[in-house]
């Protein structure tokens, strides 16, 4: 069926503003129903990426997460100069915990960013945060892994037991970090005003940088 031109572009519209007040379900059957008509459509896709991804939760999480990144992925393939699939892509390694994968993309991202918006638009400052938040979590990760080989070296017999000091266990493996500490706050997104508090992890709400609307205002 051939959908009017007109038609389309209040579809898009209409899935703009519901992906920028959260409506993700109304915003994905909008997406969709554009994308009959335009299949390659940079926006489209992209917002439908971004539709999917605001509704992952732990019961759909791997089979969301999977059609997010393919999505992102055609996106990025349909306007590689773009800067917002990289960043979005590169959200998506972060709550995967891979942040290894996220830096490249995230970096990309900002450079395209910076080309295209200059160097004080606010969704360069999300970038900024995004990539500052994963090079911690590498440099942490790095780091922890140093004090675990000191202490098999050191404690070869009790690896993870713990070192006794005044009676007390100190436990070599350590807690989980974070204790409700955000990380990257609330930010403003790629060009839309929408706000997202996802961590990294999945599971967890511990501050995770915004997500990228295709549509500006």
């Amino acid at each position: 069926m051939q959908l009017d031109a007109g038609f389309v572009e209040a579809l898009m519209n209409y899935a703009a503003v519901n992906l920028s007040f959260r409506g993700f379900k109304n915003a994905e059957d909008a997406y969709r129903q554009a994308l009959k008509a335009r299949p390659k459509d940079y926006d489209a896709v992209l917002g439908l990426a971004l539709a999917i991804r605001g509704q992952i939760n732990d019961a759909n999480w791997d089979k969301n997460v999977k059609e997010a990144q393919a999505l992102i992925d055609q996106a990025k393939q349909l306007a590689p100069e773009r800067p917002e699939a990289y960043y979005n892509l590169g959200i998506i390694y972060m709550r995967r915990g891979e942040y290894a994968r996220a830096r490249p993309l995230l970096a990309r991202a900002l450079e395209r960013g910076e080309r295209i918006h200059g160097p004080n638009h606010p969704a360069i400052a999300a970038t900024l945060v995004a990539l500052g938040g994963v090079e911690d979590r590498i440099t942490a990760a790095r780091a922890a892994a140093h004090v675990h080989v000191r202490a098999l070296h050191t404690h070869p017999r009790q690896p993870g037991r713990g070192i006794r000091r005044g009676g007390r266990s100190q436990g070599l493996r350590g807690r989980r970090q974070g204790g409700g500490r955000h990380l990257y706050g609330r930010r403003d997104d790629w060009r839309t005003g929408r706000r997202d508090g996802r961590d990294g992890r999945r599971g967890h709400r511990d501050g995770a940088a915004p997500a990228a609307q295709p549509h500006s205002a």
